[in-house]
C-alpha cells in the first residue's frame, strides 16, 4: 500500500506538466473564467489530503468502542467526466497509535490503521462546494513498534467493504491549483473469524476534518 502511494506521489507531478505542454497552456488562455467558471474542470485531476479525526468500532452485539483521535491521509487520482463531476481512485486512511506497557513499563506503541481503496466520485455542485462518494476495498491493518527499534505488522489484514463519504469547499484557487477544507467520513465491514465455524461482523469507523490540495 505504501508503495503505491510513493508511485503516485512520484507519477504526479509529471502527468501533471506533460498535460500542460500538450494543451499549450491552461483552458481559456484569456483568463481564470475565459470560459465560465467551470474552465478549468476537465482532463486529469489529482488531490492529497492531510487530517483530524477519530476511529471506532462496532460490533454485531452492539457494543462500541471509545472514538480514539486519528490521522487521516489520503489521495486520488483521475479525470473529469462532465465539467461538474470527477471519477478518481481514491485511497482514504485514518490511523491511531497507543502506547503498550508491561509490568515493567512502556515497550513501544501500536497503530491500527483503517483504510479505503477505490473508486469515487466528486460532484461539484457549485464553483467552490463539493460532495462525494465510493464505494470500494475497506483494510485494517496493525503495526506494533517497539522502543528497542524493531517493528511488527500485521499479515494477513481483515479485508472488506468500505464506502467513502465526504464534502469539502475550495477556500483558494490560482489556474489549476486549489486548496479546500473538507469532511469525510469511511466506513469499513469486515467479518471476523471468532473460530468453532463461526464469525461476528465488525464495523470500524473513520472520519476527519482535513486540509487539502486538488489540481484542476
Amino acid at each position: 500500500m505504501k508503495k503505491l502511494i510513493c508511485l503516485l506521489v512520484l507519477l504526479v507531478p509529471g502527468i501533471a506538466s506533460a498535460q500542460y505542454r500538450r494543451g499549450g497552456g491552461y483552458a481559456g488562455g484569456g483568463g481564470e473564467y475565459a470560459e465560465g467558471p467551470w474552465a478549468f474542470h476537465n482532463g486529469l485531476t489529482f488531490e492529497g489530503n492531510i487530517g483530524l479525526g477519530g476511529m471506532w468500532s462496532r460490533d454485531t452485539t452492539g457494543n462500541t468502542s471509545d472514538t480514539r483521535p486519528s490521522l487521516g491521509l489520503d489521495a486520488g487520482i483521475g479525470g473529469f467526466i462532465t465539467p461538474q463531476l470527477a471519477l478518481t481512485l481514491r485511497f482514504a486512511s485514518v490511523n491511531y497509535t497507543q502506547d503498550i506497557n508491561d509490568s515493567i513499563g512502556p515497550i513501544g506503541t501500536d497503530t491500527i490503521e483503517a483504510i479505503f481503496l477505490g473508486p469515487s466520485l466528486q460532484y461539484w455542485a457549485t464553483p467552490q462546494f463539493f460532495v462525494g462518494g465510493g464505494i470500494g476495498y475497506a483494510i485494517a491493518h496493525e503495526q506494533v513498534s517497539f522502543d528497542n527499534g524493531s517493528t511488527l505488522s500485521s499479515q494477513n489484514d481483515p479485508t472488506g467493504l468500505a464506502l467513502d463519504l465526504r464534502a469539502g469547499f475550495m477556500i483558494w484557487r490560482q489556474f489549476r491549483n486549489s486548496l479546500n477544507l473538507s469532511f469525510e467520513y469511511t466506513p469499513g465491514f469486515y467479518k471476523q473469524d471468532r473460530g468453532n465455524g463461526t464469525s461476528e461482523s465488525i464495523q470500524l469507523n473513520g472520519f476527519q476534518v482535513s486540509f487539502g490540495y486538488q489540481f484542476l
